[in-house]
């Protein structure tokens, strides 16, 4: 069964897109690479699929060849602005990377969900941004370092938040995330937009 190599997708849309104003202009920019170049065909953005019955929306649901693809995305940004091409790209600083972090293994949840319920038949999440205190290690005992995912890390489980975590940080949160397939994260290259380094992670799901 054909899937889609969805570095081979970035790849490409890196030649034409080093950087994006938000994370809809990347799901956008993404979707519509991925039909123009014949990565993948029959695209829907944030298509609505049942699973036990909760309905679920994903940001792109896309075809390879006869494989159903689901695609969630995450756009981390921290301060930069430059003027490209003559447009003008003022991205802002994101806080909370603990919460950024917990709804990123909760969409790796989500996609797993919907390949075990064949709703799909494999699915990816993507996380792209120019904050290296994502792929870096950092300090160690923080409230959220069962989420952690610096690069080379190993991620496999029920992630919980740690005790000390305040309401705050738990509010709609406050639940621990299954990974049940282990996964190694490896952080890849996508852009320089001048010294600003941009990086990915990918992680995918199959039947």
């Amino acid at each position: 069964m054909p899937t889609l190599d969805l570095h081979r997708a970035l790849a490409s849309l890196a030649a034409r897109r080093p950087i994006f104003h938000s994370e809809a202009d990347f799901q956008h920019a993404l979707a519509w690479d991925l039909a123009a170049a014949g990565h993948a065909g029959d695209l829907r953005l944030e298509r609505p699929l049942d699973v036990a019955n909760e309905r679920l929306y994903v940001d792109i649901v896309a075809r390879a060849g006869t494989a159903r693809i689901a695609i969630e995305l995450k756009y981390w940004t921290r301060r930069f602005e430059v003027e490209l091409d003559g447009e003008s790209f003022r991205l802002k600083s994101g806080a909370a990377q603990d919460i950024r972090r917990f709804d990123f293994w909760k969409d790796v949840e989500r996609v797993h969900s919907l390949v075990a319920a064949h709703a799909v038949d494999a699915g990816f999440v993507v996380a792209l941004t120019n904050d290296p205190g994502y792929w870096n290690v950092g300090r160690s005992g923080t409230v959220d370092q069962a989420f952690r995912m610096a690069d080379g890390a190993r991620v496999h489980g029920d992630l919980a938040w740690d005790p000390r975590a305040s309401p705050g940080t738990r509010k709609d949160r406050d639940r621990s995330i299954a990974v049940r397939t282990p996964v190694s994260v490896r952080w890849s290259d996508y852009s320089l937009v001048g010294t600003e380094r941009f990086r990915y992670v990918v992680v995918s799901t199959s039947a």
